[in-house]
C-alpha cells in the first residue's frame, strides 16, 4: 500500500478516498450538493502546471490551458455533482468547462462557456493509481494536455483515451474564491 507522505500526495489521497466513496453511491435525483466536501480544486497536470482560464477572461469560449500554478482564482474550479452522477466544472467567472461546440472529434478544445448542463459540459472522474484522475467527457473522450506538452499555454483538449500521463490529473483542494 502506498503511503501519502508529501502534502500533494496527502491531499490527493484524501480526494481519492472521498471520490471513491462518493462515486460508488448513486446520487439521489434531487442531489445538488457539491461533488465532495472540498469542492473547489486546482486541477494539476503531469507537467506540475494547473488548468487555467486563458488571459483571466470571463468571456465565453475562452480556452482552458495549462499554466504554472499561481494560486489565483482563474486556476480554481468548483466541482458540482449533477443528478445523473456526472460533474459540472465551474470557473471563477461562473461559466462551465465545455467541450467546444459539443464536438466529439479528437483535439476539440476545452473552453469556458455559460452553464447549460448539456452533455458537452458533463464530466466523469475515474480515479487511477498514484492519486490522479482521468476526466472523461460525455462523448467518451479524455481530457488531455495537447501533445503531452510540458510548456505553459498548452491547450486542454478532448482526445481518445490512451492512458498516457497527460490524460491524468491531480485534484488539489483549495480555498474558494471571493464571492462564493
Amino acid at each position: 500500500m502506498r503511503l501519502c507522505t508529501t502534502a500533494r500526495a496527502a491531499a490527493s489521497c484524501a480526494v481519492t478516498a472521498i471520490a471513491l466513496t462518493t462515486l460508488s453511491a448513486p446520487p439521489a435525483a434531487a442531489d445538488t450538493r457539491p461533488w465532495y466536501g472540498g469542492d473547489v480544486v486546482e486541477i494539476q497536470t503531469h507537467a506540475d502546471k494547473c488548468f487555467d482560464v486563458a488571459g483571466i477572461s470571463a468571456e465565453d469560449r475562452t480556452p482552458i490551458i495549462q499554466y504554472g500554478c499561481d494560486d489565483e482564482t482563474h486556476q480554481r474550479f468548483r466541482l458540482r455533482r449533477l443528478p445523473d452522477g456526472s460533474v459540472a466544472i465551474q470557473t471563477f467567472a461562473g461559466k462551465c468547462l465545455d467541450v467546444e461546440h459539443g464536438s466529439s472529434a479528437d483535439g476539440a478544445r476545452l473552453v469556458q462557456f455559460r452553464c447549460h448542463a448539456e452533455p458537452n459540459q458533463r464530466f466523469r472522474f475515474t480515479p487511477t493509481s498514484r492519486g490522479r484522475f482521468i476526466i472523461r467527457t460525455a462523448a467518451g473522450k479524455c481530457l488531455d494536455v495537447r501533445d503531452g506538452s510540458l510548456g505553459d499555454q498548452a491547450p486542454i483538449v478532448a482526445y481518445s483515451c490512451h492512458g498516457n500521463v497527460n490524460q491524468s490529473f491531480y485534484l488539489v483542494p483549495v480555498r474558494p474564491w471571493s464571492g462564493m
